[in-house]
């Protein structure tokens, strides 16, 4: 999890608009995050993670 949020926080060319209407997602191989974009950084609004099967 901290891995793909370094990651989503690294690359500002990936980020939504800022100004928190606008939603975006990363996905890594058990998890996915949503966040939207402020002047001043990231804010997560979800996290999930794949079930085991």
């Amino acid at each position: 999890m901290q891995a793909l949020l370094a990651d989503a926080a690294g690359h500002p060319d990936r980020w939504p608009a800022p100004g928190g209407e606008e939603i975006a997602h990363a996905f890594g191989p058990w998890c996915w995050i949503s966040y939207v974009a402020y002047a001043d950084g990231l804010e997560v609004r979800d996290i999930g993670w794949a079930q085991w099967p």
